[in-house]
């Protein structure tokens, strides 16, 4: 994900003089935003609500435009703001990360010594320099740490620090132990809560169908059945 395209378009619309000062305020904070959001520095250093309100600012200004072809390709890049912006969690995760390394002593060579990870790469993640890490990594480096992967996600997302009485409370229902935990799928994409209710009430079907020799075709339809509505959700 990166600005490329939009300076490209932004350049080209600059050329055409009468469009540029027909929307020049829309190009200008178009601009903005993305000089804000898609630089690493300054990503990092701003707040969300600081961020939101870059693309805010872009948006009511987009209601002037009444070029469809220039809406369309100014809407899709708005959705690339938003995505980066929405993906902040992954920055406080990797400052977590570093804090953690720093109180328990480790040097950023002694901590690639013990989870056979690279300098470079451990050092380009504290840098910011990479922002997406795989979950593979992020376990071996989190076990390292001796802190448990899914507390270390949910308190990135929750914009919470870790503490040492940080515990993951016992699950005493199903639906405690599915709603209170990170799942990810096989895309490692990880599930939002309306995904994890349709989840849930997936399994509870399941779990309703019962099982008959004489009946097995109908069990399977039922199971079948079940499965077609979660997908669908």
């Amino acid at each position: 994900m990166n600005s490329t395209y939009w300076l490209n378009v932004s350049k080209k619309l600059k050329d055409e003089s009468s469009k540029y000062e027909k929307y020049h305020d829309v190009i200008e904070s178009m601009d903005n935003a993305f000089k804000k959001i898609m630089t690493g520095k300054s990503y990092v250093k701003l707040t969300e609500e600081k961020l939101n309100e870059y693309i805010r600012d872009v948006k009511e200004k987009l209601e002037i435009v009444k070029d469809d072809e220039l809406l369309a390709i100014l809407n899709k890049e708005v959705e690339k703001l938003q995505k980066k912006v929405d993906e902040k969690w992954r920055y406080r995760l990797i400052d977590l990360l570093s804090e953690l390394r720093k109180e328990r002593g480790l040097s950023l060579t002694e901590l690639s010594s013990r989870c056979n990870i690279s300098v470079s790469y451990l050092s380009r993640l504290e840098k910011f320099e990479r922002w997406k890490i795989s979950l593979d990594k992020l376990k071996i480096i989190a076990d390292t740490l001796e802190v448990d992967m899914n507390l270390l996600i949910s308190k990135a997302m929750e914009k919470k620090e870790i503490e040492n009485q940080d515990i993951i409370p016992e699950a005493k229902t199903l639906e405690e132990l599915i709603m209170n935990s990170i799942i990810i799928d096989d895309n490692k994409k990880i599930l939002k809560s309306k995904e994890k209710e349709n989840l849930l009430k997936y399994i509870n079907k399941i779990n309703l169908v019962e099982y008959d020799k004489e009946m097995k075709f109908e069990s399977i339809i039922n199971l079948v059945e079940a499965f077609k509505e979660y997908k669908k959700n």
